[in-house]
């Protein structure tokens, strides 16, 4: 999947739940990184405004997503889900 830089406002990092296994105890913990600039641009109108309800909604999306990849969910799955 190609995703553009002003396209990606979050990514999971680490090893999803239902992959773990007691051999990884003491590995560096799992991150969700959220993009600033790419939802404040996605949030922001023609005139230049930011559209607060879109942002937060936005927002609200993309934890969800990264979340969901937290859980094993795949990029189908979360399309699926509407994430």
């Amino acid at each position: 999947m190609q995703v553009g830089h002003d396209e990606l406002f979050g990514l999971y990092t680490g090893t999803p739940a239902v992959e773990r296994s007691i051999d990884q105890a003491g590995t560096p913990g799992d991150m969700i990184h959220i993009y600033r600039l790419a939802l404040l641009q996605d949030a922001t109108t023609r005139t230049g405004h930011i559209d607060e309800m879109r942002l937060r909604e936005q927002i609200r999306k993309t934890l969800l997503h990264e979340l969901g990849h937290y859980h094993g969910f795949d990029e189908e799955a979360l399309d699926r889900l509407g994430y």
